[in-house]
């Protein structure tokens, strides 16, 4: 270790209030540490106060905001008013090995079906604190632009079936921040390529590439067709069926205590305005193959089926699934094996 002369500054701002967490910006010593490091944990006990020291809202606030704005904008006087908005899809069925899927299922959920669902949006934008417009009813409340691509298998719960998001990712810090935080999104950010040539639509020719750490995750070569349709699809628009609701599991935290402190099961459904729908083509299909991203494990052949679509979406609370399902937690038996086996695809 060698002791060093360092100067702090930082700016005063309302999302990074470093200047405010310290007296001073003075420090008192400094070092450059060259080290093995390893670490043990423990659980702390922490005693409950008559308030929280910092309010809810500015919590909020330091995880949530400071984004950089998108000019796109969604139609001011389309009612009800999705947050969701402008979507270029892409979307692809897929047969699965169940084998495959099974272990990275939270128990006791099981694969109930051979066909997920892999689809991909770029939102122009997505306003994701203004669900139904119940903050803004005629405006963007925090507008955002960005990639999103969906990984959903069937599975079943106490004997219904559901569409369960195995991997989500993202080019946005904000979105996979309040995604997490508000419904247990399993999102992980990545590099995007997203590509219409000449433009989303008619007889465009379509890239994707995704990447994380080097990674690749996947990437599709197609064609657009020319003519429309109008059959709604399954695992986004088909929603006939309870099978076709999507569950969450909210919160993915260290399983210190499986007993008491467990993720719990959340039943939604989506609503969609679909603008534009066309089928694809001419498909080149490349999946990872890294344990992170075991796409190629999960998926096996070519497309069953896929397509474009352009639409607003936005979810509320499943209507179909049982009461007893809101917010039921996971076996504890299980949670601990589970975890370990999901970390990679999870976390790196």
């Amino acid at each position: 270790a060698w002791r060093v002369n360092a100067s702090l500054s930082a700016n005063d701002g309302e999302q990074e209030v470093f200047r405010g967490m310290f007296s001073s910006l003075e420090p008192l010593e400094a070092y450059w540490l060259q080290a093995d490091l390893d670490v043990t944990t423990s659980v702390v006990p922490v005693g409950k106060t008559a308030s929280s020291p910092v309010q809810w809202d500015n919590l909020t606030m330091w995880r949530n905001q400071g984004e950089v704005v998108t000019d796109k904008r969604g139609q001011p006087f389309v009612f009800p008013r999705f947050a969701y908005k402008n979507g270029n899809i892409i979307w692809m069925h897929l047969k699965i090995d169940p084998a495959k899927v099974q272990p990275y299922l939270p128990p006791p959920l099981k694969v109930a079906g051979e066909v997920g669902v892999l689809w991909h949006t770029r939102w122009e934008p997505a306003d994701p604190s203004n669900a139904w417009g119940t903050k803004s009813a005629f405006a963007d409340a925090l507008p955002l632009e960005y990639n999103e691509v969906w990984i959903t298998m069937p599975v079943s719960l106490g004997g219904q079936k559901f569409m369960y998001p195995l991997l989500m990712m993202l080019d946005d810090d904000i979105a996979m921040l309040m995604g997490q935080d508000s419904i247990g999104c399993p999102k992980k950010l990545a590099n995007f390529t997203y590509t219409f040539d000449p433009k989303p639509g008619p007889n465009s020719q379509v890239f994707l590439d995704i990447s994380r750490h080097g990674r690749q995750v996947l990437q599709v070569k197609g064609r657009i067709t020319e003519e429309r349709k109008q059959t709604s699809v399954f695992g986004i628009t088909d929603h006939q069926n309870s099978g076709t609701d999507t569950l969450w599991l909210i919160s993915h935290q260290f399983p210190w205590a499986p007993e008491v402190d467990r993720p719990r099961f959340l039943p939604t459904m989506s609503a969609e305005r679909v603008y534009d729908q066309r089928e694809m083509t001419d498909i080149e299909l490349t999946l990872g193959t890294s344990p992170p991203e075991p796409l190629a494990d999960w998926f096996g052949g070519p497309p069953l089926a896929a397509g474009y679509l352009k639409m607003d979406q936005d979810w509320t609370a499943s209507l179909r699934a049982p009461i007893s399902m809101l917010y039921s937690p996971i076996d504890a038996d299980g949670f601990t094996a589970w975890w370990k086996r999901s970390y990679a695809m999870m976390y790196m």
